[in-house]
């Protein structure tokens, strides 16, 4: 059972880490709107919180706690492992913060290809 559940704690930071990798990708693409601090203002993800552009200047504050926290928390996944601690339940502590990340990234563009929120991107093709 340690086995499965290690597998599938792997593979939920290997996906968390490559979702930040492909918003990264993802903001190199041309930018339609906001274009300007103007658009951007007037762009709002929670009633009180004005969007930020989406650019690495304004970003990367919030790449570096988010690739702070992937590391903490692989960290403690390869501390477990190689020490055999066997409180797998450790692990679901952290799903939480996972699945709120969409949220740390004050972020929001319509892009060429797509739509950029958060660290989800929606495709035009999908």
């Amino acid at each position: 059972m340690k086995v499965w559940m290690d597998a599938l704690f792997l593979i939920v930071i290997v996906y968390f880490a490559l979702r930040l990798v492909s918003l990264l990708l993802k903001m190199k693409q041309n930018v339609l709107l906001p274009a300007s601090e103007k658009e951007a203002a007037q762009i709002r993800n929670h009633p009180e919180k004005i969007v930020d552009l989406p650019n690495y200047s304004n970003q990367k504050c919030r790449f570096i706690v988010h690739w702070i926290y992937l590391l903490f928390i692989f960290t403690i996944f390869i501390l477990t492992f190689l020490f055999d601690f066997s409180n797998w339940a450790l692990y679901w502590l952290f799903i939480p913060l996972f699945l709120y990340s969409n949220n740390s990234f004050n972020l929001f563009a319509i892009t060429e290809a797509g739509i950029l929120t958060g660290t989800r991107f929606a495709s035009w093709k999908k």
